[in-house]
Order: C-alpha cells, then sequence, then structure tokens
C-alpha cells in the first residue's frame, strides 16, 4: 500500500506503471468511467423525454386576442377542470397539455359561459376567450372553440403568457411562457 502511494505522489506516469503492474486498479478505474458514460446518458435521455410531449395527451391552446377599448391590463382568470390555472390578458395565450376525455374551461365565473370538450389523444384544439367590447365596460363572454387555421393564425400575431401569471403548472407547458 505504502509503495502505491509513493508512486501517485512520483506522478502520472508512475500510476500508469502501477495499473500495469496491478489489474484491480485498471479495472476500478473502467468501472467508474462506464458508471460515469451511464448516468450522462440517463440524464441526456431524460432530459428528452421530458422535452416531448406524449402522443397520449391532447394539446389545448388558450387565447385572449386584442381589443381595441382596453388600454390597460384586462385580464381574467382562466379555470380548467375548477382549478385556477391561468391569468389571461389580451394578447397572450398559453399551451395545455391535457389526458383525453371531459374537460371544462371558463373565466372568472361559470356564469358568464364556458366550455366542455371532450380531448382526443394526439389531437389539438384552439380556445378563444370572447369579450364583449359593447358600452362603458369590457366583459367576459365565455370560451369557444375555433377553428384550427384561425387559432393558428391568431396564436402567431400574440405573446405567451408571462410566468407569474401562471397558478398552476401542472399541466401548462411551460416551455411556452415569457419570462417578461
Amino acid at each position: 500500500m505504502m509503495n502505491w502511494l509513493k508512486k501517485c505522489v512520483n506522478g502520472p506516469k508512475a500510476i500508469l506503471t502501477f495499473s500495469k503492474v496491478s489489474g484491480s486498479f485498471l479495472t476500478i478505474v473502467h468501472i467508474f468511467r462506464y458508471l460515469f458514460l451511464a448516468f450522462v446518458v440517463l440524464t441526456v435521455a431524460q432530459s428528452i423525454k421530458s422535452q416531448l410531449v406524449p402522443v397520449e395527451e391532447g394539446t389545448i391552446f388558450v387565447y385572449m386576442p386584442h381589443h381595441t377599448w382596453t388600454s390597460g391590463r384586462f385580464s381574467g382568470k382562466v379555470y380548467v377542470d375548477e382549478k385556477k390555472t391561468a391569468e389571461i390578458s389580451k394578447n397572450r395565450y398559453f399551451v395545455l397539455h391535457l389526458a383525453p376525455g371531459k374537460h371544462s374551461f371558463y373565466v372568472r365565473d361559470k356564469k358568464l359561459g364556458g366550455i366542455d370538450i371532450d380531448v382526443a389523444k394526439g389531437a389539438t384544439y384552439y380556445l378563444k376567450i370572447n369579450v364583449d367590447e359593447g358600452g362603458y365596460r369590457v366583459k367576459f363572454r365565455g370560451v369557444s372553440v375555433v377553428p384550427l387555421e384561425e387559432g393558428e393564425f391568431a396564436i402567431k400575431q400574440i405573446q405567451p403568457i408571462k410566468k407569474g401569471d401562471i397558478y398552476d403548472e401542472s399541466f401548462v407547458d411551460m416551455k411556452v411562457v415569457s419570462i417578461k
């Protein structure tokens, strides 16, 4: 043991000489190399897996378009399956990934209107937050499903929701969130 320590202190050439003499040291080095390599591969695989959207889920874009009468911040809390999920304001959208099945959506209060959607596996939906701009007050008028082409066009014109406006991150796609 003392002989090995002297060789380690003398530098890398001594370690190489020692590894030729004793096969057990070389084996330990190889084991640690393979363990490290396996750790790196598993970490990268987990990172890639977390970035992929499972095909088993449906994707829902929820957006509120620009309104001419609202000069300040006009926002409302969006509820998904009775959970306060996000606070959305004009010119903003967010993305949800939900399991197949029936899901409900409304803004502020169910009395103002909402919608139930039967989410299909791998399907994409666009939900528009409707606002009534008549008179002196702007009011929410429920949520509606819009055609894919209309939804895709609208999303290109507006910005993602701010991170601070998300209440429940369990099914909100956090990769599509504005940091500002």
